[in-house]
């Protein structure tokens, strides 16, 4: 049997191409090293209308997400070395397990193969293309690649290499805390919590929120799940079984479609750099696939639409991590906290381009120069 397409990996990229496609009639398979969906983020989605995205495109993205919605999240308030600021965002805390859970099950109803606990080991290219799985071969037209941070499927398009400057681990955890404002979702930026990135507290309801940190495998000094500690002690929450996932902050890869390959989500590198959103656009970009495979030429009509809804938040998100870079290393910002605009740290938050953004394009030229100052790490591990 050869399929329209196999899709590698069955998180939110996987699970919402699954559903698109098989919506629209095409036959494809599903191939995931898990069993089971697991939820190692901080189950965070925009609202369509934060992002900017309207029509078709918002409409199916929203219906993607909003039944798992837990909570309505109205505001981000963040503190940079103890300076509050606070922005109006709308957002929603949601159930990720049961969203891709539910998203494969629709699927499957619809005719999609799908194969847990089966892991991909390569593809070769012959009238169509052969997948090698752990547990047998299969064929199809087209390969799609929702396998994550450093995908195996990306590696075809756009070899091996990583910058670990490019790379940060996040961990959370879901806990009973109280909160003082449900609708409110606090950020921490403080480079003894989470060096390179941000602390969160994500508002799940009155007394339950998702906690966790972001931290750069490049400016870290301490073992990551040490800093985690740290910050559940803060909050009076107990440390336990404690797992993390490498994150890619450095923007969209050079290649997202060539010859019927196809990257989706973290696999494309789809991960807004500056605040480490990215189930959002692995969403987006699966609806996007679905549209393209319509097209005669459909890597082509896939590349020009990443580029029109997501090309360009990614790179707005990658010139504010990179200014922050710089001025992190050079000491500049804590001491120059107190003069910062609220309007532009909230731009770098949101990732919106506002007045404040070609300046800090100019500070982002410095940041090559700023590599390797601040703390450091040979090795970034999960434990």
């Amino acid at each position: 049997m050869i399929y329209d397409a196999a899709i590698i990996g069955a998180g939110p990229a996987g699970s919402a191409a699954s559903f698109f496609l098989s919506q629209r009639g095409y036959k494809v398979i599903v191939i995931e090293r898990s069993r089971k969906a697991s939820s190692i983020c901080g189950e965070y989605v925009p609202d369509p209308s934060s992002l900017g995205i309207e029509g078709e495109v918002g409409s199916s993205y929203s219906e993607f997400f909003k039944p798992f919605v837990v909570n309505e999240l109205r505001r981000i308030s963040f503190k940079i070395f103890g300076r509050s600021f606070k922005v109006d965002y709308l957002g929603y805390s949601i159930k990720r397990s049961e969203m891709v859970e539910d998203r494969l099950e629709r699927a499957q109803d619809l005719g999609a193969d799908v194969r847990l606990g089966e892991s991909f080991i390569t593809l070769e290219r012959e009238e169509v293309y052969k997948i090698l799985t752990s547990k047998g071969e299969y064929f199809a037209r087209y390969v799609i690649g929702a396998d994550g941070f450093l995908s195996r499927i990306s590696r075809f398009l756009n070899g091996e290499k990583v910058d670990l400057d490019d790379v940060s681990i996040a961990f959370p955890i879901e806990a009973e805390l109280k909160v003082e404002d449900p609708s409110e979702m606090k950020l921490i930026f403080d480079e003894e919590v989470a060096p390179g990135a941000y602390a969160w507290i994500i508002p799940r309801g009155d007394s339950r929120a998702n906690v966790g940190l972001g931290i750069r495998c490049s400016m870290i000094t301490m073992n990551p799940l040490d800093y985690m500690r740290k910050f559940l002690s803060i909050l009076g929450i107990e440390a336990r079984d404690l797992r993390g996932r490498f994150v890619p902050v450095g923007g969209l890869v050079k290649r997202v479609a060539e010859d019927g390959i196809f990257l989706l989500g973290d696999a494309a590198g789809m991960v807004i750099p500056s605040n480490g959103g990215g189930i959002h656009n692995a969403i987006i970009s699966a609806y996007l696939l679905s549209k393209s495979l319509e097209s005669e030429l459909p890597e082509e009509k896939y590349t020009s639409y990443v580029n029109r809804y997501i090309r360009g938040d990614l790179e707005a998100g990658l010139t504010y991590r990179r200014a922050a870079d710089v001025l992190l290393r050079l000491g500049i910002l804590k001491k120059m906290i107190g003069l910062l605009p609220r309007s532009m740290a909230s731009e770098a938050i949101t990732g919106r381009r506002g007045k404040y953004y070609p300046l800090l394009k100019i500070v982002s030229y410095l940041y090559p120069l700023s590599k390797g100052r601040g703390g450091s790490r040979s090795a970034c591990r999960l434990a």
